[in-house]
C-alpha cells in the first residue's frame, strides 16, 4: 500500500528500484487512464476476481517463510504489486488479506468503514505495545 506514496529518497524506494520501475501492464493488468480510477463504481466485482498468488494458504505460507518473507515483507509486497497490480489478495495460513497500493483507495476504504471499524489484531504485537506503553498506530487500532 505504501509503495506508490513513498518519497524518492525513501530507503524502500531505493532498495526496490528494480521492482518499481518494471511495467505493470499486461494480461490481466490493463493500464488505467491517468487521473481516473480504474475501478467502476457502478457495480462491485466479485472477491474472486481480485488477483491472488493462489488459494492454498498453507502452501503460500510455506513459500513466504522459505523466502524469508517476514524479514523482507516490504520487498514481498512490492513484488506482488508488480506481479498482480494495484490491488491483490493473499492467503497465508488461514488468514486472507487484501492489499491496496494506491493511498487514495486506502483513504476511501478508511472513510467507508463506519463508526466501529474492525481490525485484525495480532496478540503478541498488542501485548508488546501495552507492556511497553507504546502507541498502537493505525495498524492496531
Amino acid at each position: 500500500m505504501l509503495a506508490k506514496g513513498l518519497l524518492q529518497h525513501s530507503v524502500l524506494v531505493k532498495g526496490c528500484q528494480a521492482f518499481l520501475s518494471a511495467a505493470r501492464e499486461g494480461v490481466g493488468h490493463p493500464r488505467a487512464p491517468t487521473g481516473i480510477a480504474g475501478i467502476s463504481t457502478r457495480s462491485p466485482r466479485p472477491f474472486s476476481e481480485i488477483p491472488s498468488p493462489g488459494d492454498n494458504g498453507w502452501l503460500n505460507l510455506y513459500h513466504f517463510w522459505r523466502e524469508n518473507g517476514a524479514y523482507r515483507i516490504h520487498y514481498h509486497h512490492v513484488q506482488n504489486f508488480q506481479k498482480y497490480g494495484p490491488i491483490y489478495r493473499e492467503k497465508l495460513g488461514n488468514v486472507e488479506s487484501v492489499y491496496i497500493m494506491d493511498p487514495e483507495d486506502a483513504a476511501l476504504i478508511f472513510k467507508s468503514e463506519g463508526p466501529n471499524p474492525e481490525r485484525f489484531l495480532i496478540p503478541p504485537w498488542v501485548a508488546y505495545h501495552q507492556y511497553y506503553r507504546r502507541p498502537m498506530g493505525v495498524l492496531l487500532k
